[in-house]
């Protein structure tokens, strides 16, 4: 079992380790919208929070996912790392395609922009991380090595993020790796939201009672993490037949 002190650990040595600065944003293009041809495949998924961003989405194209959206921006890549341009619903008018189909299209690109990157927890907590978090195993590594172990599951906590370190909690949207995810952690694992960037998987049968994992979360998230960082106050499960992550219950 995880004790309550090992858990506030894991997650304040996930959150409060400092993010590689690969993200600019910027709110439109110049000129005219690009057409959806030329930015298909540089539109990438990000998960964030609905209720901490309402102004953010009153112009923009997203999913809703429980108390979460899913929203799209086009990513441009130079010398100086990163930088990422929100679609908006302007924009999104001009591409003719629908918003199923621009989700679907954005998670492709996102595994071959930026792929999924597992670690487990235990190599990061009390470490410092640094070049050690950047060194994100890729997904078929990472279930690799939980194979080679005999019991085919690692049965541990597992950080799911990207190469990137920044907006990795949207890899989950990825059913591929969600369903890598069941097979290291087992098939009914439940998510904890650390940040718009990372999230933490861990097996059911190490979850302890909800509420006081929800009151460690939102502990977490008022006193350890940026305001901007913030994704949720929820513990979830996930749904194989929705595709979605679910509020656990």
């Amino acid at each position: 079992m995880i004790t309550k002190a090992a858990e506030t650990e894991a997650l304040k040595t996930v959150k409060t380790e400092e993010k590689p600065v690969l993200q600019t944003e910027k709110r439109t293009l110049p000129g005219q919208p690009e057409a959806y041809s030329e930015v298909k495949g540089r539109i990438i998924p990000a998960l964030i929070s609905r209720a901490a961003n309402r102004e953010f989405l009153q112009d923009k194209p997203f999913l809703q996912m429980e108390d979460l959206a899913v929203t799209y921006r086009i990513s441009e890549i130079g010398r100086s790392g990163i930088r990422f341009t929100p679609v908006t619903r302007d924009m999104f008018r001009t591409y003719g395609v629908s918003l199923e189909e621009l989700h679907s299209n954005a998670v492709t690109a996102m595994k071959a922009l930026i792929p999924a990157g597992l670690r487990l927890l235990e190599e990061l907590v009390g470490d410092s991380m640094g070049d050690r978090m950047l060194e994100m195993k890729s997904v078929g590594s990472f279930l690799e090595e939980c194979r080679k172990s005999g019991t085919g599951s690692c049965g541990k906590p597992i950080v799911l993020s990207n190469r990137i370190l920044c907006g990795g909690a949207a890899a989950i949207l990825d059913p591929e790796t969600a369903d890598a995810l069941a097979e290291a952690a087992g098939r009914d694992y439940l998510i904890i939201p650390s940040s718009v960037h990372e999230l933490i998987v861990i097996p059911r049968v190490l979850g302890e009672e909800l509420g006081r994992m929800r009151s460690m979360v939102r502990r977490v998230n008022r006193t350890m993490v940026d305001e901007s960082d913030v994704l949720s106050d929820h513990i979830y499960t996930y749904d194989y037949c929705e595709r979605r992550l679910k509020i656990a219950q």
